[in-house]
């Protein structure tokens, strides 16, 4: 873990990170990737402007991921107020974004922004390191050139995690992380557990 100088909270190094994450690089790039493909696939994209490109991409990206990650019994998501994240056990908080060529993201500094910029304490999402995992178009914007994770500061990248490289270089057998998350579980299961054991001491009174 690193405690850093503007962080309300410690975070996961880069190697932890990229432990923890090994097993899913690949379906991180296929969320990407995928999204991409469909936006070629469409015929009025060239009355699209780069926002509506961005939107549009997202909203892909978002629909792959539920799908891709809905039988991982250590990743959940939550999705609110226009923001989804991907949960990776207790330890892991991420949001897929487009990058500059620098590899930060921008977004409007609301205050809900700004803890997660911060690393603050938010109820449902943090504590719990956020990352971001991200895109970069090439200079003519016409086809993605980098996937990278990133840990970011305000307008500073603390540490990069570069996928594309990641993922051509692992093998089965890195690809399983030595760390183990912890499973997050979610509030309906805790309340229902509770109500079994209830019933449970009910039976055997």
């Amino acid at each position: 873990m690193l405690e850093l100088p503007g962080f309300a909270n410690p975070v996961l190094s880069e190697r932890e990170s990229r432990e923890l994450l090994a097993p899913y690089f690949e379906k991180f790039l296929a969320c990407m990737n995928g999204a991409w493909e469909e936006w070629e696939k469409l015929s009025s994209r060239h009355m699209l402007d780069a926002r509506a490109r961005a939107a549009f991409l997202n909203s892909v990206i978002i629909h792959r991921a539920k799908t891709a990650f809905t039988d991982d019994p250590y990743v959940t998501f939550t999705q609110a107020q226009g923001s989804f994240f991907l949960h990776f056990g207790t330890e892991i908080k991420v949001r897929f974004k487009k990058l500059k060529p620098n590899g930060t993201y921008s977004n409007i500094m609301t205050r809900q922004q700004l803890r997660l910029m911060y690393q603050k304490n938010i109820p449902g999402i943090l504590p719990g390191t956020y990352l971001t995992v991200g895109y970069i178009l090439d200079k003519l914007q016409q086809e993605i050139q980098q996937h990278k994770i990133t840990l970011q500061n305000r307008k500073t990248v603390i540490y990069a995690i570069d996928l594309d490289e990641a993922a051509s270089s692992a093998t089965p057998r890195t690809r399983v992380a030595p760390m183990t998350l912890t499973p997050a579980v979610p509030v309906h299961r805790r309340a229902k557990a509770r109500k079994e054991v209830a019933a449970r001491k009910q039976i055997s009174s």
